[in-house]
């Protein structure tokens, strides 16, 4: 698939939460001080971990911000009824197995 500067995004549409991906994206950009076009590019065959760490940025606070959107979530859910409190303190623990695993293991 070729980018093209007018859709630097496309390259992180591969889930159905595509607009969750995209989002992902854009903050691990913003963090390390990349646009999304350059992310996509840098992020060719590697995981967000190694780029963190190429680009001098521990991969723990991708982990962590990507984290902290994700309880922004779950908060917004709780209170609007959509979730109980119940469920989303459980979810808690599989959001950072899964978003740790994301960032070291899998490539976007």
């Amino acid at each position: 698939m070729t980018l093209t500067a007018s859709q630097p995004h496309v390259r992180f549409v591969s889930s159905p939460h595509s607009r969750v991906v995209s989002e992902d994206a854009r903050l691990v950009a913003q963090i390390l001080g990349l646009s999304a076009s350059q992310l996509a590019e840098e992020l060719d065959g590697r995981t967000p971990a190694q780029l963190a760490m190429a680009h001098g940025v521990s991969p723990r606070i991708v982990v962590d911000a990507l984290l902290a959107r994700c309880m922004g979530r779950i908060s917004c859910a709780v209170e609007s009824g959509r979730i109980s409190a119940e469920y989303g303190l459980e979810a808690f623990p599989r959001l950072a197995r899964r978003t740790a695993a994301r960032v070291h293991h899998q490539t976007w």
